[in-house]
């Protein structure tokens, strides 16, 4: 199989390799080279025989390079709408990620998917065994692919679960956070994110706080939690999802939780309301026991309503 990857003449695209992960790739100046991972730009060769490298390649990607790797910097962004504009049947193997933040996991049937912010990510916890994802997956038999990041938004858990392919019958389980937390796109091409709850002198923070309320993030939170069960209904995922902040009033009112409540999905604050009973390392996030409690309410609902 011959891999060719795609970028400028800055050695990052050289080293792209590492991120794929593949072997170290060969530098291409000519159409007639021979490799079997290749690495070239339009710096080292006419966009006409690049095209045609990209036709005989099996997986072609996008090394991710920055408009400063350019000279001048237009080139990027010509490069860019070139590699989309080209003939479809050539690029139907391009991997194109401008943004270094797409979800690029491959998931397999025996997989279960977790989701969520440092709860779910076992922040305070020693061994990921420990990890209520990783008792939830071993109690069905699965291996637990936990996306959850510490900090994560409730916006960001719904970017990588619209990304996945998933299988039919897979176990989902979505943690859902504050809706006071909020990732965007920065002109740098990276995540940037906002914590409503902790301001801050960022100009752009204290202008979104002028604008944003607290039902206005909670029907973005609703919204993104709708579509999600819908996806998890047409592709029969076995999905659920749980709140961290049952109790907290200022962060998900009981007239709040009223909404999720016609949702076979929601896992109820009648099973999970009183899980927190020790603390992790950092004395903030749940303990060994915590997580137990968890993964054994979790475990009880997916049962119950999926009829396992």
């Amino acid at each position: 199989m011959k891999t060719l990857i795609i970028g400028s003449n800055n050695p990052n695209t050289a080293e792209y390799y590492q991120k794929i992960p593949c072997g170290p790739s060969t530098l291409i100046t000519s159409v007639d080279q021979d490799y079997r991972i290749g690495h070239t730009s339009p710096q080292d060769m006419s966009l006409a025989n690049l095209a045609e490298l990209i036709s005989r390649a099996d997986r072609v990607y996008w090394a991710e390079p920055k408009p400063t790797e350019f000279e001048p910097l237009g080139e990027y962004y010509i490069l860019l709408n070139w590699l989309k504009d080209i003939d479809p049947v050539i690029t139907k193997n391009v991997c194109l990620n401008p943004y270094g933040w797409a979800q690029t996991t491959q998931l397999e049937p025996t997989d279960a998917v977790f989701l969520g912010c440092s709860f779910t990510a076992g922040v305070g916890l020693t061994s990921k065994d420990t990890h209520y994802a990783t008792l939830v997956a071993k109690h069905f038999g699965l291996r637990a692919v936990n996306l959850a990041e510490s900090g994560g938004s409730n916006g960001l858990s719904f970017d990588k679960f619209t990304q996945l392919d998933f299988h039919p019958g897979q176990v989902v389980v979505l943690q859902l956070t504050s809706p006071y937390r909020i990732h965007y796109t920065s002109k740098y091409r990276s995540l940037s994110k906002i914590m409503f709850s902790r301001p801050n002198s960022d100009e752009l923070n204290r202008a979104m706080l002028e604008v944003y309320h607290k039902d206005f993030l909670f029907y973005e939170t609703l919204t993104r939690v709708r579509a999600m069960v819908q996806i998890a209904e047409a592709k029969q995922l076995k999905f659920v999802f749980w709140l961290i902040n049952y109790k907290d009033e200022t962060i998900y009112s009981q007239e709040d939780q009223q909404y999720f409540y016609h949702m076979k999905q929601f896992v109820p604050a009648s099973s999970m309301a009183n899980y927190m009973v020790d603390a992790g390392t950092d004395q903030l996030h749940p303990g060994v026991l915590s997580n137990q409690n968890i993964a054994n309410n979790l475990i009880e609902y997916i049962e119950k309503i999926y009829e396992i």
